[in-house]
């Protein structure tokens, strides 16, 4: 999908039925509707642009998540959408072979960039942003919990969530969370 207001709270039973036909007992809650839709498709919702995200980006991402993808541009709107096809069937190994692909296509450098600027936080997602993971400790440190007979970390930090909605990805069941901020940015990485 692509727009910029906000998403309802619940689906209307009448237009539901006006429009496909399907009798319901009462109106759906929203979040009802994307659970199940979550089980058969990969939406997304794409912004048209920076302006009008600050309408609705926080809305779409409670549902969401990192399925919200803020374009720059709308004229980047087809590249975009071809770009999550791409990464999500596994064409492109990554943000780097996704650009080489456009580059050939004599899409501008602006726009290039534009496009990949905006599907960085979910290429991050699947480990496709061409950020290699952080390293834990060092030769010392794991030196010292061999020492004690400790287990090694399983701090994996190439998962993280950045609340200015540029990049947003979740951290697994099992990983630690650390938070720190980046004075004066107003992001916050957890």
């Amino acid at each position: 999908m692509t727009g910029d207001g906000r998403p309802y709270g619940f689906v209307s039973r009448k237009q539901v039925n006006q429009r496909i036909g399907d009798t319901l007992e009462q109106d759906l809650p929203v979040t009802q509707v994307v659970d199940e839709l979550q089980l058969t498709y990969e939406p997304f919702v794409l912004i048209p642009d920076l302006a009008r995200r600050r309408n609705c980006e926080r809305d779409w991402r409670e549902l969401l998540g990192d399925r919200v993808i803020c374009l720059e541009d709308p004229t980047d709107t087809v590249e975009v959408a071809a770009g999550l096809v791409g990464l999500c069937e596994g064409a492109f190994s990554d943000l780097a072979a996704l650009a080489r692909h456009l580059k050939k296509q004599d899409l501008s450098r602006q726009r290039l960039g534009a496009v990949i600027r905006a599907l960085t936080p979910f290429a991050a997602t699947l480990g496709w942003d061409g950020i290699p993971p952080a390293r834990v400790g060092g030769r010392a440190a794991a030196h010292e919990r061999r020492q004690l007979g400790a287990p090694a970390p399983a701090l994996i930090l190439s998962r993280f969530r950045v609340a200015s909605g540029r990049t947003s990805r979740s951290l697994a069941p099992h990983e630690p969370v650390f938070t720190w901020a980046q004075p004066d940015s107003g992001a916050c990485f957890e």
